[in-house]
């Protein structure tokens, strides 16, 4: 019996990938990341293998165990952009201390990669109607840009608010597929009811952020996750705030989407009707994803000349990329004052270089005097999970250097 048109199509993918890898197509750390395909591409390269994989650690993830979901996926491919592995790393990492609003977050993040992969009709129709509405807007993220609100891609959170929270699906997500996660989350009891809305940004100091819904007027104190980080005052995103425990008590889901002024009155004016067209909310919501293109950032470009200092980092035995990133550092401590108001976005930028093992190897060597304490401290009070662990552990490093002299 001859092959199936698909699988001849997924056997020339895997045979076009293997002549473009130096290395073969089996060796994991090769496929770890498969470049600037698009997912119909990436799933016609998968091999039977990769799909038990990914299926396993999408079970081990909703079960809570989180080091056997991130060890299957770390063997299999992901496209670049793929923040799943990240999460699950920086769960597994934070372990036992991981606090409640942290598991929420990440609990969302699951529900998300579960819902867009459900046969349903439901789920299909939201798809390809939020897409034909972003006109293919989608909004890359790459790797350099975690966490950036403002960078990020909106076209799968928007899906996903929908399914999860328009629809509901993130209820039977807490109940009935993944109540381990929902119970280190606090419940999330409330959170399926919980509208989108649109909401402007109006300051942040450390962790907390105030918002102002857009409709109301009425103010909101939220942790800061990184929205303000590309963004300021008076931008608008729109989202989900859900309950946590803790102090602040609010979180965005997800992260939210940002949006212009004509997307957030077309997004407000829907929800005033109850029940609302699906149609009409996905092309609202696809509209978004467009409106929102301008903020994303383009990738980090390498080909041209390095600047100056780069290059001196890179005679001290850096490569371009590792140089690059410890200049982020040296440009955070060259700052004259970080306030408390610049701190977050300060905190993000050397969070995002010190991931890095070998900038944090040498932040660790050459920035660690006494001088440098106060400001690691300050960026740890604007940071959270393991970014601040690590300004916490510089700051403690420069402490002991000052108690030394």
């Amino acid at each position: 019996m001859s092959k199936s048109r698909s699988s001849k199509r997924r056997s020339k993918r895997r045979s076009h990938h293997a002549r473009q890898s130096p290395q073969t197509p089996q060796d994991p750390q090769a496929r770890q990341h498969l470049g600037p395909v698009s997912v119909a591409e990436f799933e016609e390269m998968l091999t039977e293998e990769d799909l038990w994989l990914m299926t396993e650690a999408v079970g081990a993830e909703q079960r809570g165990d989180l080091s056997h979901a991130l060890a299957c996926l770390q063997r299999a491919p992901r496209p670049v952009g793929s923040s799943w592995d990240d999460e699950l790393a920086e769960m597994v990492e934070l372990g036992e201390s991981a606090e409640p609003w942290q598991w929420a977050r990440f609990t969302v993040a699951a529900a998300g990669r579960w819902v867009r992969t459900l046969p349903l009709p439901l789920v299909a129709r939201v798809i390809r109607e939020v897409t034909d509405a972003a006109e293919g807007a989608d909004g890359p993220v790459f790797p350099e840009y975690p966490g950036w609100v403002a960078g990020r891609a909106a076209l799968h959170p928007a899906v996903a608010g929908t399914l999860l929270f328009d629809e509901l699906m993130l209820e039977v997500f807490l109940v009935q597929v993944a109540p381990v996660l929902a119970g280190r989350s606090g419940g999330g009891r409330t959170w399926a009811d919980t509208p989108g809305r649109i909401y402007e940004l109006v300051g942040v100091d450390g962790v907390e952020l105030d918002v102002r819904e857009h409709a109301t007027g009425r103010e909101h104190r939220i942790r800061h996750l990184g929205e303000t980080v590309g963004l300021g005052p008076g931008d608008l995103v729109y989202g989900h705030l859900i309950d946590v425990p803790g102090e602040p008590a609010l979180i965005f889901a997800a992260p939210p989407i940002v949006v212009d002024e004509v997307v957030a009155q077309r997004l407000e004016r829907l929800a005033d009707h109850d029940p609302w067209d699906l149609e009409s909310r996905c092309a609202a919501l696809g509209a978004a994803v467009r409106s929102g293109d301008p903020y994303h950032r383009p990738p980090i470009e390498f080909d041209d000349e390095p600047a100056p200092w780069v290059r001196e980092l890179m005679a001290d035995g850096l490569g371009r990329v590792d140089a690059e990133q410890l200049a982020t550092i040296e440009a955070v401590i060259m700052a004259c004052e970080i306030s408390s108001g610049s701190a977050p976005s300060a905190a993000f930028h050397a969070g995002v270089a010190l991931a890095h093992p070998q900038v944090y190897a040498e932040a660790q060597r050459r920035y660690t005097g006494s001088e440098h304490e106060a400001l690691w401290r300050t960026l740890a009070g604007a940071s959270h999970g393991r970014e601040r662990a690590r300004f916490v552990q510089l700051a403690e490093a420069s402490r002991g250097h000052r108690e030394a002299s």
